[in-house]
């Protein structure tokens, strides 16, 4: 019954859990929660891991023709999906706009992207891949222009598919 605060501790944590159990329920039950609590402020990751982050702040200002949010989504999310896969970090759309229905986590600050990863390696790699395409206006045209040609194609006279 207690398995999952069990799974976080060592053997010796497990065995004196058991015993307070018997002896008090409720100091015990306090105690799970507070350890649950002080893993998850701690690392954002869940109980026993860490996540490392970057945040990596969108131009929008610096380039307002550029549909940065649309270019990391991609159609029907692939574009988010690619670059997950490809470097094994999460890769999270924060900040002012990324909302429609306003459940931004973030919403007062700047439009940003979110990498998360449990190694520092895949970390690195995500975050070289989003930057790539937000930092690198060249790159990010061409992407767009991926994008169009895997959806089967058209555009209108700017050269702008809009919507997605």
């Amino acid at each position: 019954r207690h398995v999952f605060a069990l799974a976080a501790m060592d053997a010796k944590q497990a065995s004196v859990l058991k015993h307070s159990v018997a002896a008090d329920p409720k100091a015990a039950a306090l105690a799970i929660a507070a350890r649950i609590s002080a893993q998850l402020a701690g690392g954002g990751g869940g109980v026993g891991g860490s996540r490392l982050q970057k945040k990596i702040i969108i131009p929008v200002n610096e380039y307002p023709d550029i549909n940065f949010l649309g270019l990391l989504i991609g159609p029907r999310g692939s574009t988010q999906k690619d670059l997950q896969e490809r470097s094994g970090a999460r890769v999270y759309i924060r900040g002012r706009g990324s909302s429609k229905d306003g459940n931004d986590e973030a919403p007062d600050e700047p439009l940003h992207v979110l990498v998360s990863a449990d190694s520092q390696e895949k970390l690195d790699r995500g975050t070289r891949m989003v930057e790539d395409i937000v930092l690198n206006p060249e790159n990010a045209r061409r992407l767009k222009q991926e994008q169009l040609r895997s959806l089967g194609g058209g555009r209108d006279d700017r050269g702008d598919r809009g919507g997605y």
